[in-house]
């Protein structure tokens, strides 16, 4: 655990926490334990066992590790992992874990691996997998 967190601490800014299938609770509050409060006044580590709720650009986004099912929708947006390289075909869930194609296939920029993604950039991926969808109907 003392390894990942030394990898960790390395990372720049907030980092958001999702607990995956091959996550301990253990570790969780291992990390929370370990918790720092950065320059910014942000924790370094901002832990959640199930998912977290985002409101940005008009859209209510959902990060969690296990892609949801949404019923009909206007704005909800599910990003998620899990599911490696394969996508939800779905315009409500985008797969953004570290092998996912979905980013490669619905982001105008060439985005280094596992490099996070910034809010345009979640909102560039949401649209361009809408009219994909769209266009495929």
């Amino acid at each position: 655990m003392q390894n990942t967190l030394r990898i960790l601490k390395k990372l720049n800014g907030n980092l958001i926490i999702i607990k995956g299938n091959h996550d301990s609770s253990e570790f969780l509050k291992f990390l929370i334990k370990n918790n720092y409060t950065l320059e910014n006044g942000r924790v370094k580590f901002e832990v959640h066992e199930v998912g977290l709720r985002l409101k940005f650009d008009h859209h209510e986004i959902f990060l969690t590790h296990y892609p949801m099912i949404f019923g009909k929708t206007k704005n909800q947006i599910n990003l998620h992992g899990h599911i490696h390289d394969h996508s939800v075909p779905q315009k409500e869930n985008i797969n953004v874990g570290i092998d996912s194609k979905d980013i490669d296939q619905f982001l105008n920029t060439t985005n280094l691996f596992g490099a996070p993604l910034s809010q345009n950039e979640v909102i560039q991926i949401i649209r361009a997998k809408h009219m994909i969808y769209l266009k495929n109907q």
